[in-house]
Order: structure tokens, then C-alpha cells, then sequence
């Protein structure tokens, strides 16, 4: 009768073990996870940046000229806007 009770709470011991072991592949599974994905967004945005350059060095090639930034271009654009008629500051804004 000893025995068997040595014997069962061996068993629990090596279940509890066991269960342990299991939550911590869960989490580091999930830290995985979760590691997987920032990876793959930082890889995303690398990618935008390198297909940005190549388009503006194509872009540069065709039009022979020097690259505009983004934001001169949408301010020389709203500039030229301005200049075809009067505006009131709410439709300015």
C-alpha cells in the first residue's frame, strides 16, 4: 500500500513536471510568435524604402532632373493651387 502511494505521488511529481514544461513551450512559442511578426514588419518596411529608392532613381533617370521630396512636391503643388484664385483661410486649410 506504501508503494502505491510512493508510487502516485511520483506520478504527480512528473505530471506537475510535465505541465510545467508545457507552459513554457507555450510561452516561448508565443514570444516566437510575436518575435516572427515584428521581424516581418521591419522586413516590410525595408522593402517599401528599397522600392522608394529604386523607383526615385528611375524617376530621377527620366526626368534628368534632381529629386523632389514628397512634402516639396504637396507644398509646390498646394502653392500652385493658391495662385489660380482667391481662397478663403477655410478652404486654405
Amino acid at each position: 500500500m506504501r508503494e502505491l502511494q510512493t508510487n502516485i505521488e511520483q506520478l504527480k511529481t512528473k505530471l506537475r513536471d510535465a505541465d510545467d514544461q508545457l507552459d513554457n513551450s507555450l510561452i516561448q512559442e508565443q514570444q516566437l510568435a510575436e518575435l516572427h511578426k515584428k521581424e516581418k514588419e521591419q522586413y516590410e518596411v525595408l522593402a517599401q524604402q528599397i522600392a522608394a529608392g529604386i523607383i526615385g532613381y528611375i524617376r530621377q533617370a527620366a526626368l534628368g532632373g534632381a529629386l523632389v521630396p514628397f512634402a516639396q512636391r504637396v507644398q509646390n503643388a498646394m502653392q500652385s493651387i493658391y495662385s489660380l484664385q482667391s481662397w478663403t483661410p477655410v478652404q486654405r486649410k
